[in-house]
């Protein structure tokens, strides 16, 4: 997470470019959590990677006291700027409740100085688990073994991850900006350790399936499992198939199958495992504002701070352009490398073209024993 950490970083531009948790995630993190052998605490929960306060603000609703930890003070310091009545949709208006509190802690997972002992009910983290350190030692045990130390006995940890965003039906501009940006030897790949087997990246892209899970008898192995989306194999290496959700699962996000437009039907979400929880209407430019949040791009412009940003906008340029030579063929007839650059220039899409901007998602459970 250095890069988070690095002078120049903008964590307001963080914040901006990165989707808020609707009310379903939270559902899911709170069914698990209740459903505990040993009777389910909400008094006190632990926000790792916190960042700009996201999940942070809103577990205030449930829980009396929350830690909001993160190793970067521009991103905690972003996290006591903002006002969650109304910069978070999740808190629904409301404030942090009077009698309950949110303290902010300068930690990493790996040193969470300042916790105590067998304190915690819950512990989560979005978007932040692949920057661990897992393999420091065998079976992640210099994670695992801080979470072991602070949490109480029967508590819960889950962990929220979403690949880069993708904009519904771009399907040739989404293939480019992965391909030919992030995972690009010459362009952000080449700052995301792509010939490292155990980079963060190499975590997010199998949905978190490289986490060693926690071993008995410290921990519940039994509780340990994962929801995801269906991810087009072509782009991401998912290691596993989505899993069949749980009937909890099911029964928890029911209620929002109607309004979100998740799935029609209770056999639908059986067999894909995750609906889409993740999504936003947007415009098309907020992908690149996304791209410019990742820590890929951070590195860029530490290493060409004169030239990342225009980079960057040709590269998505050429995204774009690519999304209107394949509309400009299916349209005309004809192949993609026949469309002549003013055709290509008929159906290109201005950046502030309405989208829905799609995180394909993945939610990982455990249980302290």
């Amino acid at each position: 997470m250095a890069a988070f950490s690095a002078s120049g970083f903008d964590a307001q531009a963080y914040f901006k470019a990165r989707p808020q948790y609707p009310e379903p995630i939270f559902d899911l993190i709170y069914a698990f959590h209740s459903r505990s052998p040993s009777s389910a605490r909400f008094e006190r929960a632990l926000d790792l990677g916190t960042g700009p306060g996201l999940l942070a603000y809103p577990l205030t609703l449930r829980f009396k006291h929350v830690i909001a930890s993160d190793p970067s003070s521009s991103m905690l310091a972003q996290a006591k700027s903002i006002d969650p009545r109304t910069d978070l949709e999740a808190m629904k208006g409301q404030a942090v409740p009077p009698d309950h509190t949110l303290q902010f802690l300068t930690a990493s997972v790996e040193d969470l100085k300042g916790v105590e002992d067998q304190s915690m009910d819950l512990v989560v983290g979005a978007a932040v688990a692949h920057w661990f350190d897992w393999f420091a030692e065998p079976n992640g045990e210099r994670v695992w073994s801080e979470l072991e130390r602070v949490l109480r006995p029967g508590a819960s940890v889950v962990f929220v991850g979403y690949m880069v965003a993708a904009a519904a039906g771009l399907e040739v501009f989404n293939k480019y900006c992965v391909e030919s940006l992030s995972q690009h030897p010459d362009r952000l790949g080449k700052y995301y350790e792509l010939d490292n087997p155990q980079a963060p990246v190499q975590i997010v892209r199998s949905c978190y399936d490289m986490i060693p899970p926690p071993r008995a008898p410290a921990w519940d192995e039994s509780q340990t499992f994962s929801l995801k989306q269906d991810i087009d194999p072509s782009i991401f290496t998912s290691t596993e198939p989505p899993s069949a959700a749980p009937s909890w699962v099911t029964s928890t996000l029911s209620p929002y199958f109607s309004a979100l437009h998740l799935l029609k039907s209770d056999s639908e979400i059986q067999k894909s495992g995750l609906p889409t929880l993740l999504r936003k209407k947007g415009k098309l430019r907020q992908i690149v504002d996304m791209f410019k949040s990742s820590s890929g791009y951070v590195k860029l412009r530490a290493e060409r701070p004169d030239e990342a940003e225009a980079l960057v906008e040709a590269w998505m340029e050429e995204a774009r352009l690519e999304q209107a030579k394949a509309d400009a063929a299916k349209k005309l007839g004809k192949d993609v490398g026949s469309v002549s650059s003013g055709e290509a220039q008929q159906f290109l899409l201005p950046w502030d073209h309405d989208i829905e901007l799609i995180y394909p998602t993945h939610i990982s459970f455990y249980r302290r024993a």
